[in-house]
């Protein structure tokens, strides 16, 4: 089964890095990429995924309140370029793991084994 998969990211380059990384991963099926809450919410009225990269510091404001939105099934891989960030997202239930920015291959593939397991 393939994981519906969008990107919640407001730095290009860092979307587009991952979106080049989902696009070769034979398990995901990349459904789209958002630089802000309100349009990631809007999508995720009328959308399933399973997966979400999530950027934290967006450009309306912090994220955590799209965690606390979103089904608890819905897995999510926090990234950011700050570690602060890091304990808060270990205190959501469906957080699998945090990405520090610039984020490799390699962190991208054992974040994905973390979802799958």
């Amino acid at each position: 089964m393939k994981l519906r998969t969008i990107i919640l990211e407001d730095n290009l380059v860092a979307r587009l890095t991952l979106e080049q990384f989902c696009s070769n991963y034979p398990y995901v099926n990349f459904q789209g990429a958002f630089d802000t809450v309100k349009e990631a919410s809007k999508y995720l009225q009328n959308n399933q995924v399973d997966l979400i990269f999530l950027d934290i510091e967006l450009k309306d404001g912090i994220s955590w309140k799209l965690l606390n939105e979103i089904d608890e099934k819905i897995h999510v891989i926090v990234t950011s370029s700050f570690d602060q960030y890091e304990e808060e997202a270990k205190k959501y239930a469906n957080v699998k793991c945090f990405l520090k920015k610039p984020i490799s291959l390699e962190s991208f593939l054992k974040s994905l084994k973390l979802v799958d397991s």
